[in-house]
């Protein structure tokens, strides 16, 4: 066997076996480091945790090994931040936080920033199990680190897929999508190209100024109250006969008629809360203009069904997504509107309630669930109970079969005991060794108290002193004199003196502090002085 290695623990083994048989999968959740106190480890399959961890965390990559379909292959990265501790063992569990596999580590010290050295470490586990399809390749998408050959392949699969798919692209037409082909011209006719932001821009910038009927046109640019035989350009600066005017904008005037005797102004506000809003009227040579006429762009449409807004418009999309999301809630309460009455009504079969053992024997008591023993007289030894009294009895699993708890009606008592595939175990009582709820024991009957009781002395009066168990002394005193002696001296030093006087409006000050006492000093009369010191 090779000296470092990963197996699956019993619990590990029964989860596996539990899935394969109820065809279901596994969540592996979370890997765990320990140092083992220190020592080299030696795996072994009865583990329930690990000698000594340090770190559980999410684990960062699972998947199956593509050379051997019957191995996982686990993966968690430690960040450079993470450190200071060496790793000897690993732990793997599931989301149900069951050790199911264990490991032992080359002795490796995980090293962080704050020491001068940090990096971060990927630490691999391999386990085989019976099946791999009974393993959930599930994992936080938070905490998944790619390395750098992810990558680099990730990279180029998508290089040769995206050139693949641009190979398979046809020329476009008007009859088909496709690749297309730019053009700067402007005078082409040419249906497979398209115009380029320079061929636009060409063509935005020729306007029509003087036309002749040859067709002709020079292109330039109409400026404010330049005239055409077609059109006048118009910059306006709150015109006075407009409604609501504004003060920047800008219109064109459009002639209108064979004759060309009637005009359309339209007219477009540049303020920020007018945007986008369209002004229009109309007239003829010799009447006066026609009303402004205001057509607003319709609101903002959107897609969300959480947007509070006031001024916006629902897609028919946010109208169905909102159906769509009262519906799954309606059908979800309605499914949740049992009408069971027992557990099995809501597919739990395998627990059971019994209010009354009569005169079973507990050793035959195995299935999970809730007992009641209402007689002390049934309650006896030769049925296995641990006290010849009423209570309740708890089953539930246990790592290796089930585990009883009874509880006395009277006085609490609360007893435990497994069952493992060498029978039954002995009842233990919980709690035995310590002091009974209703325990009324004095100061000197409490454990461990004998000999940090007479370490506290003292001296209660109006200059006095109290000792503690660790050392540290309390003085005070009141004293009329400026040189102060403490009531006893401290054996090292006095830390800290803190004092006031009687008198008010004077500057006081500490000097010459010794273990013996220290001087009070004060602008005028010392007064009376109060004190605390410690020290020790």
């Amino acid at each position: 066997m090779p000296q470092f290695y990963t197996l699956l623990t019993v619990k590990g083994e029964q989860v596996f076996a539990q899935a394969i048989n109820e065809q279901r999968t596994i969540q592996i959740t979370k890997l765990g480091v320990g140092d083992g106190n220190g020592q080299f480890v030696q795996p072994y399959r009865t583990q329930r945790s690990l000698v000594n961890e340090i770190r559980r965390e999410e684990v960062t990559s699972i998947r199956v090994n593509p050379n051997n379909l019957n191995q996982i292959i686990i993966e968690q990265r430690i960040p450079e931040n993470i450190g200071g501790f060496y790793i000897r063992e690993i732990g793997i569990y599931d989301n149900e936080d069951n050790l199911i596999a264990v490991g032992n580590y080359p002795e490796t010290f995980k090293s962080e920033l704050r020491e001068g050295s940090g990096q971060s470490l990927l630490l691999r586990v391999v386990i085989s199990v019976a099946s791999a399809d009974s393993v959930e390749l599930k994992i936080d998408s938070s905490t998944v680190f790619a390395t750098r050959e992810d990558v680099e392949n990730l990279h180029q699969n998508l290089s040769e897929e995206i050139e693949q798919k641009i190979n398979d692209i046809p020329n476009a037409s008007i009859q088909q999508k496709g690749i297309v082909q730019l053009s700067n011209e402007t005078n082409s006719d040419a249906e497979d190209k398209a115009a380029t932001p320079k061929a636009v821009k060409d063509l935005g910038e020729r306007r029509v100024l003087d036309a002749d009927y040859s067709g002709n046109v020079r292109p330039y640019s109409i400026p404010v109250g330049g005239k055409s035989q077609f059109y006048r350009s118009a910059g306006y600066s709150k015109p006075a006969d407009m409604q609501n005017a504004h003060n920047y904008g800008c219109g064109i005037a459009i002639r209108t008629g064979e004759t060309n005797t009637g005009f359309a102004d339209i007219y477009i506000p540049h303020t920020e809360n007018r945007n986008a809003e369209i002004w229009v009227r109309n007239g003829y040579q010799g009447f006066a203009h026609s009303n402004w006429t205001v057509f607003k762009p319709l609101p903002e449409m959107t897609s969300e069904v959480n947007d509070n807004s006031q001024n916006k418009l629902a897609t028919a999309r946010a109208v169905k997504t909102a159906y769509e999301k009262a519906t799954e809630a309606k059908t979800l309460a309605e499914s949740k509107q049992s009408p069971a009455t027992t557990l099995a009504g809501y597919g739990i079969t395998n627990f059971k309630v019994q209010d009354d053992l009569a005169t079973a024997n507990l050793n035959d008591i195995t299935t999970a669930g809730i007992y009641g023993q209402p007689y002390n007289r049934q309650a006896t030894t030769a049925r296995n109970y641990p006290v010849n009294k009423a209570g309740s009895l708890i089953v539930k699993p246990s790592a290796y079969g089930v585990m009883q708890e009874y509880i006395s009606f009277d006085d609490k008592t609360y007893y435990c005991r497994n069952k493992t595939r060498d029978g039954w175990g002995s009842w233990q009582t919980i709690g035995a060794d310590k002091a009974p709820l209703q325990h009324t024991h004095t100061v000197e009957q409490i454990t461990g108290l004998q000999g940090i009781i007479p370490q506290f002395t003292q001296n209660i009066n109006q200059s006095g002193w109290c000792k503690f168990p660790n050392g540290l002394i309390m003085q005070w005193g009141v004293s009329d004199q400026s040189d102060i002696r403490f009531p006893i001296s401290f054996p090292t030093r006095c830390f800290i003196v803190s004092h006031s006087k009687t008198a008010w409006n004077r500057d006081t000050r500490i000097g010459n502090l010794t273990s013996n006492g220290f001087t009070s000093a004060a602008s005028s009369h010392p007064g009376t002085t109060y004190y605390i010191a410690l020290g020790i």
